[in-house]
């Protein structure tokens, strides 16, 4: 099955009206790192945050992966960043870079600081579903492994948020709350935890709190599948849920607490009943 598709044009109501002035057609250059410079009367300081994004840059530069930098010349030969400031910063760090793919724009001082404010308020943030699904084509082992686990569990991670009414059993966004379990307690174990609350049916239930609440009631009880999903098959689990949110908003504790409380409760007596059913 061919993966590609064209682009379409999208209807809007009322018609969208294009711009009358599209400004001069940039141009694609390779500059030297040394001639980029920040201007900082609209350019925002490094943070923590993207000190972390530039180290990352730099561990797994790939110039596959480097989009081109939009920068506006200014004087003394040199070009203002309006657009990658970050991967600029990563590229100077690399002892095996000293030049960088630039688009080159026209504008004032003025122009480029709205130019700045354009790109990056209009920036579609990329969902995690979307990320994740991106990271299984690439073949990232740990993302491949997630995604075995889920299919095995009857989990469908979606690519974005859909309406309520829209979840089918399986479908979760929480593919966050999904691989930080693995990491932390295992696949066996949030593997069961997936699987009891899918078996349940539970459709529009596989959210963080409550995979994370039923993944320890399993780690701390060494449960089974069989007896994770007698335990949720016996009781209504979005009734729990609801009381659980309801508690938090009393106390002001995480929800998940709450709800593996009363789930790790069940889990505990579940052992008792499984021997007084034997013969």
């Amino acid at each position: 099955m061919n993966p590609y598709r064209k682009l379409k044009g999208t209807r809007f109501k009322p018609d969208a009206q294009p711009s009358k002035d599209i400004g001069a057609r940039p141009q694609l250059v390779m500059l030297p790192i040394d001639r980029l410079v920040v201007d900082d009367t609209y350019q925002r300081p490094i943070t923590p945050q993207g000190r972390s994004n530039i180290l990352r840059i730099i561990e797994s530069f790939d110039w596959r992966k480097f989009a081109p930098v939009i920068v506006v010349p200014v004087e003394d030969g040199n070009y203002a960043i309006i657009d990658g400031q970050h991967r600029a910063t990563a590229a100077l760090m690399h002892p095996k870079v000293d030049l960088v793919p630039c688009m080159v724009i026209e504008a004032t001082t003025q122009e480029a600081a709205a130019c700045f404010a354009a790109i990056n308020g209009a920036v579609t943030s990329m969902q995690l579903g979307q990320m994740f699904h991106a990271r299984v084509a690439s073949g990232e082992m740990f993302a491949v492994g997630i995604a075995d686990l889920c299919r095995r569990a009857g989990v469908r991670i979606l690519k974005a948020k859909a309406g309520a009414d829209d979840y089918q059993v399986g479908d979760t966004l929480a593919v966050g709350s999904i691989e930080a379990m693995v990491k932390k307690h295992g696949e066996s174990a949030v593997e069961i935890a997936l699987t009891a609350i899918t078996n349940g049916g539970n459709a529009g239930l596989l959210r963080a709190d409550v995979i994370k609440a039923v993944t320890l009631c399993v780690v701390e009880n060494a449960a089974s599948e069989e007896t994770a999903i007698a335990v949720l098959g016996a009781l209504s689990l979005r009734e729990m849920l609801t009381a659980a949110n309801r508690a938090s908003i009393a106390d002001h504790k995480p929800v998940w607490t709450h709800l593996h409380e009363a789930l790790g409760y069940r889990f505990a007596l579940q052992p008792a009943r499984e021997m007084e059913s034997v013969p």
